[in-house]
């Protein structure tokens, strides 16, 4: 298309840019998911890590907890996380059944992690060991 003059057509100056803003839109939502994926692993790991602080409280409390509703607020990371566990003795095998939530103090309605553990208690020695979360 070129008629002895030197450069480009505005076709193809405009097909150029077509096909770059196609790309960098491309481009970038895949960064904007691999970002939304990374917070999501993020909340995950730090609920876990929550739950896992808290079973381990309360397992080493197990002769003397009240059952009930307990409530702990843990910073991790720089966020404020709210676990909630709702706990109940079970008589035979003498254990403690947890049932852990944790919430996002930034983000009220949304629970980021529920896990169910149930803890086996040695009533004699006061020792426990918690078994796998069903």
């Amino acid at each position: 298309m070129r008629h002895g003059s030197e450069g480009f057509t505005l076709i193809e100056v405009l097909i150029a840019l077509v096909i770059a803003a196609t790309a960098l839109a491309l481009g970038f939502g895949a960064v904007q998911g691999s970002a939304r994926r990374l917070l999501q692993i993020e909340e995950k790991t730090l609920a876990g890590w929550a739950i896992d602080n808290v079973v381990n409280d309360l397992s080493l409390r197990a002769t003397t907890i009240e059952p009930g509703r307990h409530r702990y607020v843990e910073t991790m990371l720089g966020r404020t996380l709210v676990i909630e566990a709702d706990v109940t003795r079970a008589p035979t095998p003498p254990r403690l059944v947890i049932d852990v939530a944790v919430k996002d103090v930034a983000q009220p309605p949304r629970e980021l992690e529920r896990m169910h553990v149930e803890t086996l208690v040695d009533d004699v020695a006061g020792q426990t060991d918690a078994s796998v979360p069903r």
